[in-house]
């Protein structure tokens, strides 16, 4: 055997890198395991946590509050189909006598962003009366929606209004704060990628789980408006007619 021989083989360099990147494999996948494992937990805990609290339009029980969550409105005022749904089974609801009030939450951050005016059209035009249609204008989130129809809008009980997909997320967000919250869901409108819309929702999940860990702040405060009390207008553009 010749000297170079005898060096590559006592030479321990090649024999550490391997042990080197074999421990980073093993960190690798370590941290891949736990964090799929707290993906599947997540979901989990939002599902089963609230089961028995979505209904039916026949056996949903009464509460306080409909609180119908915004979506997209398009540049004519025109509500999408998935917000119509929302807003057709929050006007069922105040009309069957199930609630007393509607709280439209969605996203009024730019002019040319105002789903909040728009909902409060189509309940007008439906015939709610005024006083009865309260505006969250800072609903930029399921979270923020939440919160605020606690804190802002000091709501006693609600019924949220949005898709079967969303409503997991939203009654399980408005439990952490507080708020006595059951979910009557219009029916996953089939003109959606669902699947995609699944996806979607299941990152929102962990997102949300991480705003309940951090108790993060909404985006705006605001003078409280106690929505059994007030006036709906109130909660309306200075404006608005």
């Amino acid at each position: 055997m010749s000297d170079a021989d005898e060096v590559r083989c006592t030479d321990p360099s090649g024999t550490k890198k391997r042990s080197r990147y074999k421990r980073m494999f093993y960190a690798l996948l370590i941290l891949i395991i736990l964090a799929v494992g707290t993906f599947v937990l997540i979901q989990l805990i939002v599902t089963r946590s609230v089961k028995g609290k979505l209904y039916s339009l026949e056996a949903v029980p009464s509460r306080d509050v409909a609180l119908v969550l915004g979506a997209r409105v398009y540049s004519d005022g025109t509500l999408s189909p998935m917000l119509r749904e929302r807003m057709n089974r929050g006007i069922e609801l105040y009309k069957s006598g199930k609630v007393k009030k509607l709280l439209l939450s969605g996203d009024h951050g730019r002019k040319t962003n105002d789903e909040v005016n728009a909902m409060r059209e189509y309940a007008l035009a439906a015939g709610v009366p005024a006083e009865d249609v309260f505006l969250d204008h800072a609903g930029f989130s399921t979270y923020d929606s939440v919160v605020r129809a606690r804190e802002i809008f000091a709501a006693p009980s609600v019924i949220i209004c949005t898709q079967w997909y969303h409503s997991y997320r939203a009654v399980w967000l408005a439990e952490r704060f507080g708020l006595d919250a059951i979910a009557c869901p219009v029916e996953d409108l089939a003109i959606y990628d669902m699947p995609a819309n699944n996806v979607r929702e299941s990152l929102a999940r962990v997102r949300a789980a991480w705003d309940v860990l951090t108790r993060r702040d909404t985006a705006l405060g605001g003078p409280q408006i106690p929505i059994m009390s007030a006036d709906g207008r109130d909660s309306w553009d200075m404006d608005a007619e």
